[in-house]
């Protein structure tokens, strides 16, 4: 009877120690853990015409076209990467823009005014 409570912690012993040795033998490397938990990140680019910009809010509408892979012609506000990309456009401007998707945010990083044939 003297047994039942020496075993019980024995038990419990042998578990941690087991556990320990498995965590202790992990043979991924911090690089290899890093790898993968990266998201993945994809650009698409982009055409329409600005229909409305909020510098202190740094978004952007556009009406665009399809946008091959990422979402069909639409009116919608999208964020900016930067302010600065910002400053020379107005509504109306046709434009052609690259958007970054990361873990399904969009974010427009690149926007170029669009050349048309009546300038």
């Amino acid at each position: 009877m003297h047994k039942k409570p020496i075993l019980f912690p024995l038990i419990v012993f042998i578990l941690c120690l087991n556990f320990l040795t498995l965590a202790c033998n992990d043979t991924r490397t911090p690089g290899s853990l890093n790898n993968s938990n990266q998201l993945t990140i994809k650009n698409y680019q982009g055409v329409g015409v600005i229909t409305k910009i909020n510098p202190d809010r740094r978004t952007i509408e556009i009406n665009h076209d399809d946008i091959e892979g990422l979402m069909p012609a639409m009116t919608m506000e999208f964020h900016v990467k930067d302010r600065a990309l910002l400053e020379t456009l107005k509504p109306g401007d046709k434009i052609n823009f690259t958007i970054e998707e990361k873990a399904g945010t969009e974010v427009i990083t690149e926007i170029r005014k669009a050349v048309t044939s009546d300038e």
